[in-house]
């Protein structure tokens, strides 16, 4: 399951945790996706990452998580149009959580060295992807945004903390989250 050390090991999830990152799926609602992101979000986000231009949003290829990535495109490229903030790019990279090599998804989320990552996803897929993005050297946990309901403390200890250390992301009733020591730790104001 989860190894402490950098070792290599498989990108490919085995059968068991596949089915608990599955049944985690199932049990996590993203309705809080059915809305546009609150602006105060990406003023928090932005105020942390001022010079952020090549941004990156990943989306499972799921409906609603793709309309809401496209939403939330739509509320970046006003954000920094309006903050005089140019030139920028914010892209859509959408993968297939069932695919089953993940390399082709990899090489577009880090193409281009993005300075933010946004996720929209379904637990299985951005787990199968962020495994290769580990240890991809363009890619950083600390400037990914998770704002879908993939990452639980229980999808942190089947994948391995390591995975996650860094990452940051929005609740579904607003406050913000990070992951610190391998414990998802929500943030009061």
């Amino acid at each position: 399951m989860y190894q402490s050390q950098n070792v290599l090991i498989s990108y490919k999830l085995n059968a068991q945790t596949s089915m608990q990152v599955k049944e985690l799926d199932c049990q996590l609602r993203n309705h809080h996706l059915e809305r546009p992101m609150p602006n105060k979000v990406i003023d928090q986000i932005f105020q942390t990452h001022v010079y952020a231009r090549n941004i990156i949003i990943g989306v499972s290829q799921d409906s609603i998580m793709i309309s809401s990535a496209e939403r939330f495109k739509t509320q970046l490229e006003d954000y920094l149009h309006k903050q005089g903030a140019y030139p920028f790019i914010v892209k859509i990279v959408t993968w297939n959580d069932h695919s089953k090599n993940m390399k082709k998804f990899e090489r577009a989320f880090v193409e281009h060295e993005p300075d933010l990552w946004f996720v929209f996803s379904n637990a299985l897929g951005f787990s199968r992807l962020l495994k290769r993005l580990y240890r991809n050297e363009y890619f950083d946990a600390s400037r990914t945004y998770c704002l879908s309901n993939l990452c639980s403390n229980s999808l942190l200890h089947t994948m391995g903390e390591k995975y996650f250390e860094g990452m940051k992301g929005v609740t579904p009733s607003g406050p913000s989250w990070h992951v610190n020591q391998g414990e998802i730790q929500i943030l009061t104001s």
